[in-house]
């Protein structure tokens, strides 16, 4: 049964603070002048105000009234139900992407917090299986564990839900968390790695502690576990303060010792995407406009590709490590009285060095790419679609609208 919450929960349930602020200025300019200008006000005014400022900070969370009754109460620990639902074609953009290890299961995390959820092997239309209505503001990592019976979810704090039911069984709270950023969950989803500054952060996601903490040359962007979880690579940009610009590139860390292993440097240049192969013996650097691969261990560049448009802001190879692929921000569109940036994804063989495959997609920049593990699709979303290339049965493709 749904509440009615009167006006001031509508306007929140919208999720935004810059239409919540718009609708008390309109209730104020409602007042009479004088009582405008009173620097007395009623006791019924005071509560008013003081309704509409609760709802301001703690009413965002909720988009509908229906969800308002369904929202979980669980705390961290817990066990929880979450809810599901349906997303609209203009709802929330896509923000990071996912496979599950069988390849049967996509899950996209939202920037409302929201996962979607696609059957990958039986439909090519690009319509949801299930919608998952999570805790999160944002949702900047995703990832299934190795069995694949749980899915992963990391924004402010790391959520887990079994991939079967598609139930919330644990709410983790990240200690430390404050001000960083999670770039990513090692491949088995045992750890989450954040950056803020010059300040690079381990977590365990079965704890929430953290397990290290190590201070960069430079600013991290993006970072990136090994396969085996013994080392993280973080792509850093060059400080402000730094005027020679020798202080970027990519930064491989030893999670063992807890010391630097090695510093790529990148002169007068950042590294904006950094991805291991999934032997770990190459790692793949995204910088403006071209795709640097290095050897993991001596730190040798091996190989060079151009083509990109703008800088890179996600890389994946492909399952058998024959290809990589580099996505970001991609060509201008020029329109009267205006200039679009259009996202822009490239793949291309590593043996042979040839590009395989270009594709310019809509509005803003390619956030996440993911090879599904059987090698036989490649997804990719920006700010208002996902993207899906069956790279067995070409004709099979998909686009599907999630434009904010």
């Amino acid at each position: 049964m749904t509440k009615n919450f009167g006006p001031w929960a509508t306007a929140a349930s919208a999720g935004s603070k810059a239409q919540l602020s718009t609708f008390w200025k309109s209730r104020l300019r409602m007042l009479p002048a004088t009582r405008r200008s009173s620097a007395r006000l009623s006791s019924r005014t005071a509560l008013f105000l003081l309704i509409g400022a609760a709802s301001f900070w703690f009413l965002p969370t909720l988009r509908t009234t229906e969800q308002a009754d369904a929202w979980a109460t669980d705390e961290p620990g817990q066990t929880g139900r979450g809810t599901m639902g349906t997303i609209g074609t203009k709802s929330t953009s896509i923000w990071c992407l996912a496979f599950s290890p069988d390849s049967q299961t996509m899950a996209g995390g939202a920037r409302d917090g929201r996962v979607v959820l696609w059957d990958a092997e039986s439909n090519d239309n690009g319509q949801e299986r299930t919608i998952l209505t999570t805790k999160q503001d944002w949702m900047t990592a995703i990832g299934f564990d190795s069995s694949g019976e749980s899915l992963f979810l990391a924004g402010k704090e790391v959520e887990r839900w079994n991939a079967k039911t598609w139930q919330r069984t644990r709410i983790i709270g990240l200690e430390g968390v404050e001000g960083f950023r999670i770039n990513s969950l090692s491949r088995d989803c045992a750890n989450a790695a954040g950056t803020k500054g010059r300040a690079l952060r381990i977590w365990d996601t079965g704890t929430g502690r953290i397990t290290h903490t190590f201070s960069l040359m430079g600013i991290g962007l993006k970072a990136m576990f090994s396969p085996d979880r013994r080392l993280v690579a973080v792509g850093t940009m060059v400080d402000m303060g730094d005027t020679e610009g020798k202080k970027s590139g990519v930064q491989i860390w030893d999670l063992s010792s807890g010391q630097l292993k090695r510093a790529i440097l990148v002169p007068n240049g950042s590294i904006s995407a950094v991805e291991f192969s999934h032997d770990g013996k190459v790692i793949a650097g995204g910088t403006h406009r071209e795709v640097l691969v290095w050897d993991a261990d001596t730190g040798d560049l091996k190989q060079r590709f151009r083509g990109v448009s703008g800088p890179i802001e996600a890389i994946a190879f492909s399952p058998d490590d024959e290809m990589v692929a580099a996505g970001g921000q991609g060509p201008e569109l020029r329109r009267p009285n205006q200039v679009l940036l259009l996202s822009e994804m490239k793949v291309w063989n590593l043996k042979t060095r040839e590009l395989v495959k270009s594709n310019v997609g809509e509005l803003g920049r390619n956030t996440s790419l993911a090879f599904s593990p059987d090698g036989r699709r490649l997804a990719r979303c920006d700010y208002r679609s996902v993207m899906v290339d069956n790279l067995v049965r070409p004709g099979t493709s998909w686009t599907r609208s999630y434009e904010q």
